[in-house]
């Protein structure tokens, strides 16, 4: 967030010499705007590969692909041995057997 804030102040400090330019509305907007992207630029010492990775791993672009059901009847269409290591076993093994092959 901090190098986020830097940059607000240095186009903050560009746009104050045209200050007589602008609007005082558009002022506000700008200073409104330039504060919400600093303060989603992520955590200090994140790089941007780090905050890349980090959003795609927690933030949901799209929505899901599979519901409950879908997912868990995942495992009949698996490969032997595994469907039937998933077949022996019970809700909870087949849904993280299904995490770890499709997640993990």
């Amino acid at each position: 967030m901090f190098r986020g804030l830097l940059i607000v102040r240095r186009i903050l400090q560009r746009l104050a010499g045209r200050r007589a330019e602008l609007s005082f509305g558009l002022r506000v907007g700008w200073g409104v705007g330039l504060v919400l992207v600093a303060a989603t630029t992520g955590a200090v010492g994140e790089t941007e590969a780090e905050r890349g990775y980090r959003l795609l791993r927690s933030k949901a672009y799209l929505p899901a692909d599979f519901d409950q059901e879908t997912w868990s009847q995942l495992w009949t269409v698996w490969e032997e041995p595994l469907r039937e290591k998933a077949r022996l076993a019970d809700a909870a093994t087949r849904r993280q057997m299904a995490y770890d092959r499709y997640a993990g």
